[in-house]
């Protein structure tokens, strides 16, 4: 289960710095506990490149460190996310709009935070797909939209808002490397990733069917094309001062919501020589955030580690289990 206890195995760092070029991009910590374990943590700049990125990085080192050569190096080309020469953004990108706040007049004090890391089969999957399912039509939803859908609902219903017309926006964290025309190379060094952003009254979230939440979240990522992409890069050109995009505890803070993907990062094959990883978590979590990451008995179950109020916590770990 994560825990507040796991920052002490990464090194920290003033982020306070108004000079964003004097924080260090990568801070590395190795661990070693009496029982011969040993843990390495990480502390990455999101500047510097995305998960993909990282654990490209993090697997060649390992490579290297058994005596092998990296046989796929990075593409290192930074010139290639630039937006057009002449950038003209053709869509509202609701993504880098402010996100929304709670409607009524509660206490602006920072409230406990707790942390949990939920296991869910593929039995449960296959279940939740279940529900989605549609005689008749040809959508297919993937296993992250089910899993998002669920959270989401099961996170907004945990909230209770105090009125059924709260506003919350899910962010979508989406790998452009795929979808960008031509696609870039899975070895790109950077960060590619942009945000897919559902945003949905409480009372029609808790209201409609599961298939209509997953439907949501699948019509936002499927917009997420080379058009749409590239419109994002010029409008960020565009803008220029990028200071007033919102960022930070903010984007995923109550009533909002942020599930991040690590379903399918090779997490458990950076073997330094000791042979693969038994286990990796985030370890530094904020409120609102979650991120779904495969186990290591590799059987198709996830886990989702995720960070709430405490007064959240213990009504959405019964309502992720309530199918």
């Amino acid at each position: 289960m994560p825990s507040m206890k796991l920052q002490q195995l990464i090194p920290t760092v003033d982020t306070n710095l108004q000079d964003i070029s004097r924080n260090p991009l990568v801070l590395l910590q190795v661990t070693s506990f009496k029982c011969g374990g040993v843990c390495l943590g990480v502390g990455w700049h999101h500047t510097l490149a995305d998960g993909t990125g990282a654990l490209h990085f993090i697997n060649s080192w390992a490579t290297l460190a058994r005596g092998l050569p990296i046989t796929i190096p990075p593409l290192l080309d930074r010139t290639i996310l630039r937006g057009r020469v002449a950038p003209k953004s053709i869509f509202h990108h609701v993504e880098y709009d402010p996100p929304p706040t709670i409607n009524t007049d509660l206490t602006k004090n920072p409230k406990p935070q707790s942390l949990t890391n939920l296991k869910i089969t593929l039995e449960q999957i296959n279940s939740l797909k279940a529900k989605a399912s549609d005689v008749g039509s040809e959508t297919k939803y993937t296993t992250y939209e089910i899993l998002t859908a669920h959270i989401w609902r099961s996170v907004s219903k945990a909230r209770n808002y105090q009125n059924n017309d709260q506003k919350t926006k899910l962010r979508v964290p989406v790998d452009g490397r795929s979808r960008l025309n031509p696609p870039l190379q899975s070895t790109y060094f950077g960060n590619v990733i942009f945000e897919a952003s559902p945003v949905a009254l409480s009372c029609d979230l808790l209201s409609e069917s599961f298939r209509c939440t997953a439907a949501r979240i699948h019509r936002e990522i499927k917009k997420m094309n080379d058009e749409y992409l590239i419109s994002a890069l010029d409008y960020l050109e565009e803008l220029g001062d990028l200071s007033s995009i919102p960022r930070g505890s903010i984007i995923s803070a109550c009533p909002n919501l942020s599930i991040v993907s690590w379903m399918r990062l090779p997490i458990y094959k950076a073997d330094f020589g000791w042979g693969a990883p038994l286990l990796m978590r985030p370890a530094t979590m904020l409120e609102g955030r979650g991120y779904i990451h495969p186990n290591p008995a590799n059987d198709g179950s996830f886990s989702l580690a995720i960070c709430l109020e405490t007064d959240h916590m213990e009504s959405f770990r019964k309502l992720f289990y309530d199918f």
